[in-house]
């Protein structure tokens, strides 16, 4: 399997983001990147005033390859959770939790705003047309101020990994069947992200104008971010 990447998008309730911070950062990201094949893990907050339900905060973490997302150490971790993770947990709202292999990138790195965009079609585009989107995608890693940029294809076997979980269950996630692949553009300014975006998608206009497309895009600003001591072991 290729890297892996999970993405974490959810609300909270304004009186206890403070204290789920606090733990997220204290706790919770350095339990995770303790776990053999975790490499990163970052917190971002939604940069549109009113964000869209959902998509007020998103977690990512970076793994080695997918099989991290559902290996035996992650599970014992899912299994057990602390105290303070059975308290926060249940506080997190309308999340939608996927689980990516990425199969293109370019840039390393991480930027200070990123962007996720949906593309529900973007399977069907894949297999019929896998070089001008590749060119399309390798366009907006040219553009200014843009950082990295990865293509994910969604597993869903390996996103519900986590429901049979005591963690998982405690989790107000939505179960969603048909996950849409995602670009996730990082950049170093809010006005390098939108317009590298709005180049994807014009793009995908152009070289399909006979399809429909739908491109649900959220940008967020990173507030968190720390690395793995051993990400390989």
């Amino acid at each position: 399997m290729g890297p892996g990447l999970l993405l974490n998008w959810f609300d909270l309730a304004d009186e206890s983001a403070a204290d789920f911070n606090a733990w997220h950062s204290r706790e919770h990201v350095i339990e995770r990147l303790s776990i053999p094949g975790f490499v990163q893990g970052r917190r971002f907050v939604s940069l549109d005033a009113i964000p869209s339900p959902g998509h007020r905060y998103l977690v990512a973490y970076d793994t080695v390859d997918l099989s991290t997302l559902e290996s035996p150490a992650y599970a014992a971790r899912l299994d057990f959770p602390t105290p303070l993770t059975q308290k926060f947990v249940p506080s997190v709202r309308a999340m939608t939790r996927t689980a990516y292999e990425i199969v293109w990138s370019a840039g390393r790195g991480s930027g200070g705003f990123l962007r996720t965009i949906h593309l529900p079609s973007l399977g069907d585009l894949l297999g019929a047309d896998g070089r001008e989107l590749h060119e399309n995608v390798s366009s907006v890693y040219g553009c200014d101020a843009v950082v990295k940029v990865g293509l994910g294809r969604p597993n869903g076997s390996i996103t519900h990994f986590k429901d049979a979980t005591r963690e998982g269950r405690a989790t107000d996630s939505r179960s969603r069947e048909d996950y849409p692949w995602a670009l996730v553009i990082e950049a170093n300014s809010r006005a390098a992200l939108d317009a590298s975006a709005e180049a994807f998608e014009q793009g995908v206009r152009r070289h399909w104008p006979q399809r429909a497309h739908t491109f649900d895009g959220h940008g967020y600003q990173l507030v968190f971010t720390m690395y793995a001591e051993h990400p390989q072991n």
